[in-house]
């Protein structure tokens, strides 16, 4: 009896145990609910100090503009939200996205720095991660090397031992892609790519998908390698059915689009492009005006691809335009600010005037050269487009030399088979030929034409059998060298 008193009371003792376990939990969870709630509803107190200190009179006039209305809400975070660091960082956070909305980097980049230094003092890993995300994602534009840091401190803290969920991993990997594009690095790009997509496929979340399958997407452009276009069309179309349902003013879909217009007009399907970068732009103009720096961006690739159209007149203003809101936004040092020169470069080129376009892109060529966060194929384009305007001003030993500079960077920065590698190695084989080197031109030719063959680039391979058959003919020492392979 004795033994099964004490069976029952060690049972007891078990069941109250289990009981009080139960309670603990409960509290925790109700407290942890309070407070979520006291968060939640003084960051509603500080909207309404926010209302309060609008000029209402104002608000459907034209004088009242979106970064006065801004400043006001500073001002209450500041003065009310001093002393609650998680209400503050949420904020930050919110003031870093109305900012990017209004194309104001530099205060976007100062909020997302004060949210990330608020989320150090709490000490919660994912807020931190968060915040250099958003961080991240302004200075890309900027300044990919000062991104880059923050993306790799973030990645560092997505642990799962530090409860940082993997919607916030897989987010950091595709920023790094993007970090990785920057810098040639395209297989270390495609790895993070395709362990973002499997995270965002674990998720079964529609929208990390569907920005899973554009970063993916944004690699295979770049790889070019056989078939990697046709999956990058289909991942883009994907992307762009997923996000569907989000609405014209998604910021993930507009890119989708724009993404697939690039792709489009890459396969020589100029109409389509063009049909998908207006309404890209249509969609960017309803989401953020019509002043805003990325509305600037899609206005400078429409430019180009009327550029490929031969229509000069409408493209140059488009791209001066551009330029400007670049400058303005973005600053001097912008990469698009370059890419915008190099563009204005071609066009003067095309248009004969020679001088005006060697100094436009001697300006490009210099800042791909010297600049942070410009890219390899920027490079690549700005001196083979400076050489065939040197070739035509009849500098034609200056020429092959930046020519040559062309070919190598392309080598060096890109895949053996990418497109840019073969048009600049053609292009050289072109002013070979022209300068009589008939041995140098062919061996270039038929090096570009293993790799276009390669690569499965029918048009460009036939183009470079019919230099072949020309070193071939009795006039082949006469051959002058064409641009019209640098497309």
């Amino acid at each position: 009896g004795h033994r099964f008193a004490r069976r029952a009371e060690a049972a007891a003792r078990v069941d109250q145990q289990r009981a009080e376990a139960a309670t603990a939990v409960a509290v925790a969870e109700r407290d942890r609910a309070k407070r979520e709630s006291q968060k939640a509803h003084r960051a509603l107190d500080l909207l309404d100090d926010l209302w309060a200190n609008v000029d209402t009179s104002r608000m459907a006039r034209p004088d009242y503009p979106v970064h006065e209305l801004l400043r006001d809400y500073e001002r209450v975070v500041t003065a009310s939200a001093s002393g609650e660091p998680e209400v503050e960082m949420r904020l930050r956070c919110s003031l870093t996205k109305l900012h990017v909305a209004a194309g104001k980097q530099q205060s976007a980049i100062q909020h997302a720095t004060r949210a990330i230094e608020l989320a150090q003092a709490i000490g919660v890993p994912a807020r931190e991660v968060e915040a250099r995300i958003l961080r991240a994602i302004v200075l890309m534009e900027t300044d990919y090397r000062a991104a880059e840091r923050d993306v790799t401190a973030a990645l560092a803290l997505a642990t799962p031992e530090r409860d940082v969920e993997p919607r916030l991993l897989a987010q950091a990997l595709e920023l790094r892609v993007k970090c990785m594009l920057r810098v040639d690095r395209l297989q270390d790009a495609l790895a993070d790519a395709e362990a973002a997509l499997r995270l965002r496929e674990a998720d079964g979340g529609a929208h990390g998908l569907a920005c899973a399958l554009q970063a993916l997407a944004r690699v295979l452009i770049t790889l070019d390698r056989v078939g990697d276009s046709d999956t990058a069309v289909a991942h883009s179309e994907k992307a762009i059915e997923l996000l569907a349902p989000f609405g014209e003013k998604d910021p993930a879909s507009i890119t989708a689009i724009l993404q697939l217009a690039v792709l489009k007009q890459r396969r020589g399907e100029l109409e389509a492009a063009e049909t998908l970068y207006l309404d890209g732009m249509r969609r960017q103009r309803l989401l953020y005006g019509e002043d805003h720096w990325a509305v600037a961006a899609t206005r400078s690739s429409l430019a180009w691809l009327l550029y490929a159209h031969g229509r000069f007149d409408e493209a140059e203003p488009m791209l001066k335009e551009a330029l400007a809101v670049f400058r303005r936004d973005l600053g001097e040092q912008s990469a698009r600010a370059s890419e915008a020169i190099l563009r204005l470069g071609a066009i003067a080129a095309k248009r004969g005037d020679l001088a005006a376009a060697e100094a436009l892109l001697a300006d490009a060529v210099e800042r791909y050269e010297t600049l942070p966060s410009h890219h390899g194929e920027g490079r690549v384009a700005s001196l083979g487009q400076l050489a065939c305007v040197q070739w035509h001003r009849g500098r034609r030993t200056a020429a092959q030399a930046t020519q040559q500079k062309a070919v190598d960077r392309a080598q060096r920065a890109l895949p053996a088979t990418h497109r840019a590698v073969t048009v600049e190695m053609t292009r050289l084989a072109d002013m070979h030929a022209g300068l009589g080197d008939l041995a140098a031109a062919e061996a270039l030719y038929r090096d570009a034409l293993a790799r276009s063959e390669q690569a499965g680039r029918v048009d460009e391979a036939a183009l470079q059998r019919k230099r072949l058959a020309q070193l071939q003919a009795p006039a082949s020492a006469a051959v002058e060298a064409s641009t019209s392979s640098g497309r």
